[in-house]
């Protein structure tokens, strides 16, 4: 599904771009961006897209977008660099 041109695959690779939105605008590109190309025809994303917005994106989400959106230019999104050894130039 992701590697086709379908309604789907658009709405998967859209999704994976919220993370880099300022979490002041993940909800209104959510409702307005992505429920606008989702397709009602496969079950799963649908079931998906609920599961997303009960969860992460409603404002009483249990993991609201201010806890994991974040527009910056910074590359330190994941905690890989505790793991960089610099002696060495190398991962531990």
């Amino acid at each position: 599904m992701y590697n086709t041109n379908t309604d789907e695959s658009y709405f998967l690779k859209f999704f994976f771009g919220l993370p880099f939105l300022d979490s002041d605008n993940v909800i209104d590109c959510f409702m307005d961006n992505f429920l606008a190309i989702l397709s009602a025809k496969d079950d799963r994303v649908v079931q998906f897209t609920d599961y997303v917005f009960e969860n992460y994106i409603s404002p009483d989400a249990m993991f609201p977008p201010n806890i994991w959106a974040q527009f910056s230019a910074s590359c330190n999104r994941t905690t890989n660099g505790c793991f960089i050894n610099t002696d060495r130039n190398s991962y531990v």
